[in-house]
């Protein structure tokens, strides 16, 4: 099946909302052959997986969606793309999973957790302002 670039922009856009906001939880796949692998899981529709296309952990990254019994639906591999506002569709798409790949690697390995934890030890450290 293919989407086209509009279609996947649609895709990476709400997924960047839910993953926002909270409404969407990610998961490592510890059985993936790339250690840089994450999923989320919409019951009763479809799953998303994440994914470094070398097992670096860099660009390029992977968006491919599969039905709920692991049918592999298409996947939307990321193309250079650069700040200017005259980008082509497939390069807004690659712009925004970028972003959302950090994002899940951040929340997948609770850096923001971790980063407060260690910020707060820090400030007890310091007289108040």
């Amino acid at each position: 099946m293919q989407f086209t670039d509009e279609e996947w922009l649609a895709f990476a856009d709400k997924l960047a909302r839910a993953t926002e906001i909270g409404a969407m939880t990610w998961f490592h796949d510890d059985e993936a052959w790339n250690e840089h692998t994450y999923y989320a899981t919409i019951p009763g529709n479809a799953k998303y997986e994440l994914y470094s296309k070398d097992g670096d952990g860099q660009y390029p990254f992977v968006l491919e969606i599969s039905d709920l019994d692991g049918t592999k639906l298409s996947e939307f591999t990321t193309v250079p793309y650069g700040d200017e506002w005259d980008t082509s569709p497939a390069q807004r798409v690659s712009a925004v999973i970028d972003r959302l790949y950090g994002r899940v690697t951040r929340l997948v390995t609770g850096a923001p957790q971790k980063a407060e934890s260690l910020l707060k030890g820090l400030d007890d450290l310091l007289p108040p302002q």
